[in-house]
């Protein structure tokens, strides 16, 4: 009498995804408690990196907006108003330059 292999298994794809199925479903039958509470447990440190990233980006623009706001009033608008000179408009109403 000779042992006949199925022809299922005969194809090397084929017969791996099966040997993979069997040992994954024959795996762990439950999980543990620590695992849950380790999952609960990285989700909210996740929840607050994810906070303090977002207040550290509002940090970073908030204060690149203020360097630029003080290049421009220090450097760039003194520079150009020497450089092109100062429109009539401006030297007639003094207050419109301020706003």
């Amino acid at each position: 009498m000779s042992l006949s292999i199925p022809r299922v298994l005969q194809r090397p794809i084929l017969s791996s995804a099966i040997f993979s199925l069997i040992l994954l479903s024959a795996g762990c039958a439950s999980t543990p408690k620590e695992s849950v509470e380790l999952s609960a447990t990285i989700g909210r440190d996740l929840e607050a990196v994810h906070t303090s990233h977002r207040e550290l980006a509002k940090l970073l623009y908030a204060r690149m907006k203020q360097d630029v706001n003080t290049f421009v009033d220090t450097k760039y608008a003194p520079w150009q108003i020497a450089t092109v000179g100062c429109p009539e408009s401006l030297t007639a109403f003094p207050e419109a330059a301020v706003s």
